[in-house]
Order: C-alpha cells, then sequence, then structure tokens
C-alpha cells in the first residue's frame, strides 16, 4: 500500500544469498553477510537502505557469522565476522577497515 509507514521494502542484494543478518543495539542499522564475502551495513532510517552505508570487503568467500561489538563510550563499533576462508575478521565501521585477520 503506497505511503503505509508499516510498508516493507524489499532489498536486492548483489553476489548471492544472505547467510546472516544481525541487528545493531541501536536499532537504526542491521548487518549482513552472504556468498559474496562482502559484510554490510545497512542504515534503516535512511532515504537510500537500498544501498549499504558501509560495505567491507576482504573474505574470500562467504560470511558465515558476525558479531557486533558496540562501546559508545569507546566511540566505535566492531564487527566480527567469519567465513568459508577460513579466517576471522575484525572490522572498524567507522572507517570501514579491517583491524585484524586471524587464520582458522
Amino acid at each position: 500500500a503506497g505511503g503505509s509507514k508499516n510498508a516493507k521494502e524489499k532489498v536486492k542484494v548483489s553476489g548471492g544469498s544472505v547467510r546472516v543478518v544481525k541487528w545493531m543495539r541501536d536499532g537504526k542499522r542491521i548487518v549482513s553477510g552472504g556468498d559474496d564475502g562482502v559484510v554490510r551495513v545497512w542504515e534503516l532510517e535512511s532515504n537510500h537502505s537500498h544501498k549499504p552505508k558501509v560495505a567491507l570487503v576482504g573474505h574470500g568467500d562467504a560470511v558465515r557469522d558476525l558479531l557486533i561489538l558496540q562501546n559508545p563510550s569507546e566511540g566505535g563499533t566492531r564487527i566480527v565476522s567469519g567465513g568459508y576462508d577460513h579466517t576471522v575478521r575484525v572490522w572498524d565501521v567507522k572507517d570501514g577497515s579491517c583491524l585484524s585477520v586471524m587464520d582458522h
């Protein structure tokens, strides 16, 4: 129904299946990981919700799981991702950098 505040928007993610989705504690963003090996941060209240706010690229295979670490007192959010490429990666959401890579 056009214009309804309760209308749901379908977001198509290129690169294959989405394997994991997590809510961020602020309730305004979600994080997804999928077959293309990219971790994406989506801003739900944005007019551009069909495009991720941040795309974290580095996994060589599908992202299998995510953990979100939010610590407002230290001014940052970290995402830990595990992939079928046998790596665990720690990401800084603010600047999109990969802070650490651990081989599993």
